[in-house]
């Protein structure tokens, strides 16, 4: 725990859901450096086997109270996403295994249930972060990043135009005015791309946050994943719109599977 201002201090949700992945999550919390006065609350999703043997996480209630951080609530044991949804919360914390699709189905719940970041712990360190934009931040999410233990990571900020979008495809059989109308869009979406990364580096370099732009050109997936791999990301941000969007509910899908860093799944705010 380190010092700082009493506003700084985060209310954390940590959801344990089976025993490698809680491991992950219980070390990602209790190794960094959360501001003074964060508390966690504990949700418990897991299903107990007949054993005598302790799972990961039962001693996590000891493992955060020697880390400094207030424990307020050790929830029962529940399978309902709702037990989440209606307690308050900076950031939804779960372990990030990288097997089936128990993950990438609880993610996609819990998003859809409420407006709040949500990590996927695979990491336990921040030191390099790669967030990866198609609009502006929100407010929400630069305050989240300019706090402990956020705000120690250097941040590449990415925007992906995909030429191959459904909007784009075709064009080579289009005719010629319509092949001009839609190299004029694309140019136009690129721009815009442009600015939107800069601006988000730019809003994260004021808050105190270091951050550089980068705009790449190809497939979202691969682009982000390379990109990741290439930096030695140990976080991705993602701060992009996956509501009732299938692309980018893919996209976060083959993070989930193929991503080695961890995941925090940000909302963002869409432009008029």
């Amino acid at each position: 725990m380190i010092e700082s201002p009493a506003r700084d201090a985060l209310s954390l949700t940590l959801v344990l859901r089976e025993p490698p992945a809680d491991e992950c999550a219980a070390a990602f919390v209790s190794g960094l450096p959360w501001p003074q006065g964060t508390s966690i609350r504990l949700v418990d999703r897991r299903t107990r086997r007949r054993s005598d043997r302790p799972e990961p996480g039962d001693d996590l209630s000891a493992r955060l109270g020697r880390a400094g951080i207030r424990v307020i609530d050790e929830t029962a044991r529940t399978c309902a996403v709702g037990s989440i949804k209606r307690r308050s919360a900076d950031l939804v914390i779960t372990g990030g295994s990288r097997s089936g699709g128990g993950l990438r189905r609880f993610v996609a719940q819990t998003l859809a249930e409420r407006e709040v970041p949500m990590l996927v712990a695979r990491r336990p360190q921040l030191n390099r972060g790669l967030i990866v934009v198609d609009d502006d931040l929100s407010p929400a999410l630069v305050d989240l990043l300019r706090r402990e233990p956020f705000r120690r990571a250097r941040f590449r900020v990415l925007g992906v135009f995909d030429a191959s979008a459904s909007w784009y495809a075709g064009v080579a059989f289009a005719p010629a005015e319509r092949l001009e109308s839609v190299t004029a869009a694309a140019t136009e979406a690129a721009a815009l791309l442009r600015a939107a990364t800069r601006q988000a580096a730019l809003n994260l370099s004021w808050a105190g946050v270091a951050a550089t732009a980068h705009v790449e050109e190809g497939n979202a997936e691969r682009t982000i994943i390379r990109v990741a791999r290439d930096m030695a990301a140990d976080w991705v941000v993602l701060a992009r719109s996956v509501d009732a969007n299938q692309a980018a509910a893919s996209l976060v899908d083959r993070l989930i599977a193929d991503a080695e860093a961890s995941i925090l799944i940000a909302p963002t705010v869409r432009t008029q």
